[in-house]
């Protein structure tokens, strides 16, 4: 379980996270909803080290992980997907899945990308392409696909529907509660807040900075909800 408490961060003098607390479990899907400006990136990008951290902790297992170097975030079972599907454009579709096995040795990586074009059969039909040459939903799965080679615990997603048509969206979410029957966690950042909420286990409604709600899909009806803007809602 990761476990994040009385999180305060931000970028240098800016102040974005006002005392979080929230946590996901390895086998349930989480899912963060609010305004834009809530703080719902950050909290992804402070379990990656990758913003200042000016108090709080982050666990993993119970074990502390709090700052801990960005790469020895995956050692501790955790992948991260930032928005925008980056890819690398020039590669094939095999070399960018590649990218995220190069701790692992020879056999486990040919094993682990044997098991990624499994779970998406569409990657392994164009393994050879230039990863630029496919749709923005195809694109979506090669980043997935990538973050999954070293067997994580848990995914964290961060707007993963972006810029994708109904379809593609319906079969990310589908893909992760897919995931979540062999163990995979997710830790989602999503506007579309109807939509994701279908999938969700735990939801928890960020403003400000701070949770100021959290529950099942119950909580889309409440008053909370009802005054900020989330799409899909």
């Amino acid at each position: 379980m990761l476990q994040i408490t009385n999180l305060h961060a931000g970028y240098e003098q800016l102040q974005i996270l006002f005392g979080v607390n929230c946590e996901a479990k390895f086998n349930e899907i989480t899912l963060l909803i609010g305004p834009n400006g809530a703080g719902k990136s950050t909290v992804l990008k402070s379990i990656f080290n990758l913003v200042d951290i000016y108090d709080g902790q982050i666990r993993v297992d119970r074990r502390e992980i709090t700052k801990i170097p960005t790469y020895e975030c995956i050692q501790h079972g955790l992948a991260y997907v930032p928005q925008g599907r980056p890819i690398f454009p020039n590669l094939n579709v095999r070399e960018n899945i590649e990218l995220g096995g190069l701790l692992l040795g020879r056999s486990l990586l040919h094993e682990r990308v044997e098991y990624v074009f499994h779970e998406f059969p569409v990657l392994a039909l164009k393994a050879k392409k230039p990863a630029r040459s496919l749709s923005g939903g195809q694109q979506q799965m090669v980043v997935l696909a990538r973050a999954l080679m070293p067997s994580p615990k848990l995914l964290l997603l961060d707007e993963p529907s972006l810029g994708l048509s109904p379809v593609m969206m319906q079969g990310i979410f589908e893909k992760l509660v897919e995931l979540k029957k062999q163990g995979i966690g997710t830790l989602l950042v999503e506007q579309n807040a109807k939509a994701a909420s279908a999938i969700a286990d735990k939801i928890y409604l960020l403003e400000n900075g701070q949770v100021v709600l959290s529950g099942g899909r119950e909580i889309l009806a409440h008053e909370k909800i009802k005054r900020v803007h989330l799409g899909g809602v």
